[in-house]
């Protein structure tokens, strides 16, 4: 990947606990091996464990190397960690209010049976788009900028909607995925109403257990369906 960079290209490379993102500028000689700069930053070529070639053009930043932590076991993804911070998928958008959205991805999840490192917050799996972040997949997307004609990427395979003033826009949303967050503390059923509506129209209700393998905890309502073209 080094060898046929030029500085014309913006690279995200990835060792064992750095994350570095920015232009590539040269590759030399180095005790025996290679060094390379990139991102503003000059290490030995051979401790990147993954890299990637970004498509825009991007400042340099440098950032550790979050732990996948139980969540990356439960979900398959620790076994190309690495690799998936390189290069994350761009297929996920959540929209709502910021401000509680990024606090949610401060939540620390693992596993309480484990004494080791698998905790580990949800923003490191979900990885938001911020600029201090080395890397990111995820955009997190004011409710009302949607309103404001604002189009989620073309990646985007699924969406989260969170509360009201995301789910309201749910019939004008065309990705194959929504899953749709309910505030059920809210005397306000505008939310339930909308999904509802949705529901009857044109849809093959789908079993969250039997279909999804999914059996919601307690004081979780769940509620899927397919929407027929």
């Amino acid at each position: 990947m080094f060898e046929t960079s030029d500085q014309s290209t913006y690279l995200r490379g990835v060792t064992d606990k750095l994350i570095v993102t920015g232009r590539f500028t040269r590759i030399e000689p180095y005790a025996g091996g290679a060094r390379v700069l990139t991102g503003g930053k000059l290490l030995p070529a051979d401790r990147y464990r993954a890299v990637s070639v970004l498509d825009d053009v991007v400042e340099s930043t440098v950032s550790e190397v979050p732990a996948g932590g139980y969540l990356a076991e439960l979900s398959g993804a620790a076994k190309s960690w690495l690799h998936r911070l390189a290069a994350p998928p761009m297929d996920l958008a959540l929209v709502g209010t910021s401000e509680w959205l990024r606090e949610d991805l401060r939540a620390v999840i693992g596993n309480s049976t484990s004494i080791d490192d698998s905790w580990t917050s949800l923003g490191s799996y979900v990885l938001p788009d911020e600029g201090c972040a080395a890397t990111w997949s995820t955009p997190v997307i004011p409710a009302a900028r949607l309103s404001e004609g604002t189009a989620l990427p073309r990646s985007c395979v699924a969406v989260v909607l969170d509360r009201y003033g995301a789910i309201k826009y749910l019939n004008e949303i065309t990705v194959p995925i929504v899953v749709c967050i309910v505030d059920r503390s809210v005397a306000d059923g505008s939310a339930g109403e909308t999904i509802v509506e949705a529901r009857r129209n044109n849809s093959r209700p789908v079993s969250v257990i039997d279909e999804l393998g999914w059996c919601p905890p307690t004081a979780v309502e769940a509620l899927a369906f397919t929407v027929v073209a």
